[in-house]
């Protein structure tokens, strides 16, 4: 990105858009991987968020200089080799039902590349069907069930309440 973002700062223009993962994003979800010989590598998520993170501090260094940077957080692209069972499993954890293709990339970038985006800068966007939406929303309704519990009398112990229940669901 320095490679890039420093000559792009000098005439006070340019866009950067990195290709990053939802796994960058959100945590794994470990039951596709269920009796399955595909490892959930720890390593991969760390390099992920580290990328969405940079992506955020270079963002904040050279917006003032006219440079924009983004992140596109893809992921559920299916191959050729991948575990069927996997590929079924995924797709159910998506809104769109199926998984990316090398179709779903180049809109996204495009955008952002693009003046059409001249105002975002330090945000990941998800392209993954729906899959990041889909455990966000599921997450949202415990914790709105959570403070349902509650008077708002007793405020505190409710968001201490969601909180704790939020923090099983990460």
């Amino acid at each position: 990105m320095r490679a890039f973002a420093a000559p792009m700062a000098k005439p006070g223009f340019g866009s950067i858009v990195n290709i990053g993962s939802i796994k960058g994003v959100v945590g794994p979800t470990v039951s596709l991987y269920d009796n399955l010989d595909m490892p959930v590598q720890p390593n991969y998520f760390f390099n992920k968020g580290g990328r969405t993170s940079l992506t955020r501090f270079f963002a904040a260094y050279y917006g003032a200089k006219g440079v924009r940077v983004n992140c596109i957080a893809a992921d559920g692209f299916r191959t050729k080799d991948m575990n069927p069972i996997f590929v079924k499993r995924y797709e159910r954890e998506t809104f769109l039902r199926r998984m990316a293709d090398d179709q779903d990339l180049g809109g996204p970038v495009t955008f952002l590349l693009s003046e059409s985006s001249r105002s975002i800068t330090g945000v990941t966007l998800p392209v993954d069907g729906g899959y990041t939406a889909h455990l966000n929303r599921f997450r949202r309704l415990r914790l709105v069930a959570c403070f349902r519990r509650y008077s708002y009398r007793d405020s505190i112990t409710a968001a201490t309440s969601a909180a704790s229940a939020m923090s099983r669901y990460r």
